[in-house]
């Protein structure tokens, strides 16, 4: 093999090897076992919105999550999100995105 097929057959491999991490993550995360989901995660998560600490989340102490989130990112507290107050909160990463 040339250096330049060698070369590209590294890429395509670490492309691979890379695309197979991210989806064991994706599905260990979701649903499987040892991602963010599993473990002590959902009792965390319950301890955190659960307020009046009856073992329950009502609608009413979802909602106060989700406008507690919102309230985060909407920096500059008008009632609206607009992309540049996700992509600051996101740091701009991937979940930012590009200019749309």
């Amino acid at each position: 093999m040339t250096k330049t097929t060698t070369g590209l057959c590294a890429a395509i491999l670490s492309l691979a090897a890379a695309g197979a991490q991210a989806e064991q993550h994706r599905t260990d995360g979701m649903m499987g076992q040892p991602g963010m989901m599993g473990g002590m995660m959902p009792g965390m998560m319950m301890s955190m919105m659960d307020t009046d600490g009856d073992g329950a989340l009502s609608r009413e102490e979802a909602q106060a999550v989700h406008e507690r989130m919102f309230d985060m990112v909407d920096a500059d507290g008008d009632g609206t999100v607009t992309m540049e107050e996700m992509r600051a909160m996101t740091g701009g990463g991937m979940m930012g995105g590009a200019s749309q």
